[in-house]
């Protein structure tokens, strides 16, 4: 039969407990706040292209801020940070995107898009 098979597995060893999870997440008791690990969505460890950055950001207009984790990537190209930080920034304002975890080549490409961003936003 034709179809998708997914596949989701959580460990029960966590010892977070409501309040921390509360704290870690939310605002108010409100879900606002999420994490991406970027790596997840990677076959190799660079991300170069707008629709690579399209995928990773679908869904994330939900929340108020957003930490997008680039643990063990190591490069982004042009396109991928200026449709992240200039492109789906400037069209959800409510959303803060706050990288963590960045490598000098990824820092680099970042602050330039950010950089771009300022730029337009003064422009307009």
């Amino acid at each position: 039969m034709p179809g998708t098979n997914v596949r989701m597995e959580i460990g029960f060893r966590r010892s977070d407990d409501l309040e921390e999870l509360f704290g870690r997440y939310a605002t108010e008791f409100t879900f606002d706040r999420t994490r991406t690990l970027v790596r997840l969505f990677t076959h190799g460890t660079a991300f170069v292209s707008r629709s690579e950055a399209k995928r990773l950001l679908f869904g994330l207009e939900k929340f108020r801020e957003v930490i997008l984790d680039f643990d063990r990537v190591d490069q982004i190209g042009q396109g991928f940070a200026d449709e992240v930080f200039r492109v789906w920034g400037r069209d959800h304002p409510e959303t803060r995107l706050r990288p963590v975890n960045m490598n000098d080549p990824v820092d680099f490409m970042v602050k330039r898009a950010r950089e771009s961003a300022a730029d337009s936003a003064g422009r307009s």
